[in-house]
């Protein structure tokens, strides 16, 4: 049996997969310090018997093979400490760790609306954008961990992190600051839907710098499929727009390139995806996973 854990801002998700099956999903507010975390943690391995491996999510750069994260994240006592270590004397079994956007890319890879592809690109559009690169059969981390953090690319200069610029939630935050309200991505969307017309400008642009970005992304690896995940992702109105907006720029392209796909589609999985993908990594290094047996 595996442990399957996704370390998140906001609540820590758990599950155990037994022969590649994902069993109930709980969690726990996460912690506000490490030994918290440490504690909360001991408290869920003691409600299973036989933990054979130990795969997690979680946020920041993680360079698993190094043993620690780097980068900063909304959970900053993860970082810059030998964590694997420590997860292993835990949990008393091997641990695997890895970023939360490349394990929910690589679920879809594995398990879901990718699979069978050889190239992919993952797109996640929350609080930020982030995302995976998954190229001739591997994920991408790149040489200092930091492949597929397509967050931090630029615009339009100063302050247009794409980021900032195709966040469903800066799109509110910004929104929300020039008009004295206090709505979601989600309220937006609704109320361009619905004819609002301030609403269709913010909308407009926050999908087209998403559009910008893809089409971008798009001529620098040139995938099989494009997924979004995120809470956008299962809105089929905004998908199909931003599907047609990055048609449009295609084809506006001088030279009219006409034998390069858009193949963009909606991620399947929502809150287990990072808990598929972890799983999915720990596999990767542990091939033998369904006869791993505990020394315990």
């Amino acid at each position: 049996m595996i442990l399957t854990i996704d370390i998140g801002g906001t609540s820590v998700k758990y599950a155990t997969v037994i022969d590649d099956n994902l069993g109930e999903i709980s969690s726990f507010e996460t912690p506000k310090t490490w030994d918290e975390m440490v504690n909360k943690l001991r408290d869920v391995a003691q409600n299973f018997t036989n933990i054979d491996g130990v795969a997690i999510s979680a946020p920041g750069v993680v360079k698993f093979k190094d043993g620690f994260i780097s980068g900063n994240s909304a959970v900053p006592y993860i970082h810059h400490f030998p964590i694997v270590d420590s997860l292993e004397k835990l949990f008393k079994a091997p641990v695997t760790i890895e970023n939360d956007a490349n394990a929910a890319g690589l679920a879809e890879v594995k398990q879901g609306v990718a699979v069978g592809a050889n190239s992919a690109i993952f797109v996640v559009v929350g609080t930020g954008v982030g995302g995976a690169v998954y190229l001739n059969g591997q994920l991408v981390r790149g040489a200092h961990g930091y492949g597929g953090e397509f967050g931090y690319s630029f615009f339009d200069g100063v302050n247009s992190q794409w980021s900032v610029k195709a966040s469903a939630v800066e799109m509110a935050r910004r929104y929300n600051v020039k008009h004295d309200t206090s709505l979601s991505g989600k309220d937006l969307y609704d109320l361009a839907k619905k004819g609002d017309g301030v609403a269709k400008i913010n909308v407009s642009r926050q999908l087209d710098s998403l559009a910008r970005g893809i089409f971008n992304l798009m001529f620098i690896v040139d995938p099989e499929i494009i997924v979004i995940g995120g809470g956008l992702s299962q809105n089929d109105d905004i998908l199909n727009e931003l599907n047609q907006r990055v048609s449009i720029l295609i084809a506006d392209v001088k030279g009219h390139i006409t034998d390069m796909p858009v193949n963009i589609k909606a991620a399947q999985f929502g809150n287990s995806a990072n808990l598929i993908g972890a799983y999915e990594v720990f596999k990767s290094y542990y091939p033998n996973v369904n006869e791993m047996k505990t020394n315990q």
